[in-house]
This record gives C-alpha cells, sequence and structure tokens, in this order.
C-alpha cells in the first residue's frame, strides 16, 4: 500500500470540495434556474471529490506495478541488467578496453 497516492488524491478532491462549496453558497442566493444549476454543479462537484478520493484509496492499495510502476523495472533488467540484479551466466562481461598501448619489444 502506498500512502502517497492517497495524499496526492486529497488536493484535487479538496479543491473541487472548496468551489463546490463556493458554488452551492452562490446557488443559494440566485433565483429560478440559475439556483437549480448552481444546486446541480455543486453537489456534480462534491461527487467528484469524492470520486478523487476513491481513485486515490484504489490506486494506492493496486500498487505502483499496476499504475505504470512496473514498466521502470523491466526496462532496467533489460538495459542494466548488472544494476538490478546479477547478470545472467550466458551474458559474460565484455573485457575492459586497453587504455595504454602495448609495451615496445626489443629488437
Amino acid at each position: 500500500m502506498h500512502p502517497f497516492v492517497i495524499v496526492g488524491s486529497l488536493f484535487p478532491a479538496t479543491a473541487l470540495a472548496v468551489v463546490g462549496f463556493f458554488v452551492l453558497f452562490a446557488a443559494e442566493r440566485a433565483a429560478g434556474r440559475i439556483r437549480t444549476i448552481g444546486n446541480v454543479l455543486g453537489v456534480w462537484l462534491f461527487f467528484l471529490a469524492g470520486v478523487a478520493i476513491i481513485f486515490g484509496v484504489v490506486a494506492s492499495v493496486a500498487g505502483p506495478a499496476r499504475w505504470g510502476g512496473g514498466y521502470h523495472d523491466r526496462m532496467m533488467h533489460r538495459y542494466h541488467p548488472g544494476w538490478m540484479q546479477p547478470p545472467a551466466p550466458d551474458q559474460a562481461p565484455a573485457p575492459a578496453p586497453t587504455t595504454a598501448p602495448p609495451a615496445a619489444q626489443p629488437q
């Protein structure tokens, strides 16, 4: 379980709830169809805030492999096998290149 995903979903949920509160507050002072539209929109914003929190909980429980975190591990295993795990026996390490020229042979 990754709690930071839940924390990350709280920010948009809070923003939606605050906007929904102000929309409902403005709709209370309006009249006619505007009041009805404002009430529907305010309730819809609170519903979306709840969906954002539910999504954060579901993403947290599902884990990073479900939401793209597993791709990084596969990429690291494929392109840098020695970094994440020991190299396979059939992949012998390449010899290091020599940087100095060979010594001159006496004649």
